[in-house]
């Protein structure tokens, strides 16, 4: 993700629910355009290795936190850990709103 301009943040909050997460996280992988974030908000217990490994390879953010977090970029999108997105999806929304805003 580099030093781009970040346009999207894509927030992940999960609870204890690591499998479903990482399925998350790898769909995002496939579909996540150029300029943009990832943030996995864990409000459970640690990870496990391997989820760590996955984040770390998206080169996402992964927060333990209570309170709020500052995303950095103009437009959010949240999906909860047992979501999937699409490629179709994402590249249509971006589509969108560079058209339109």
């Amino acid at each position: 993700m580099g030093d781009m301009r970040i346009k999207y943040s894509v927030i992940i909050p999960t609870y204890n629910r690591e499998p479903l997460l990482a399925e998350a996280l790898r769909s995002v992988q496939a579909a996540l355009p150029d300029c943009s974030e990832v943030i996995v908000v864990n409000d459970g217990t640690e990870f496990e290795r391997r989820t760590c490994d996955l984040i770390e390879t998206l080169g996402a953010v992964a927060v333990k936190t209570k309170g709020g977090l500052d995303a950095r970029a103009e437009w959010l999108l949240f999906l909860d850990d047992d979501d999937l997105i699409a490629v179709i999806y994402w590249q249509a929304v971006a589509r969108y709103i560079d058209a339109h805003f």
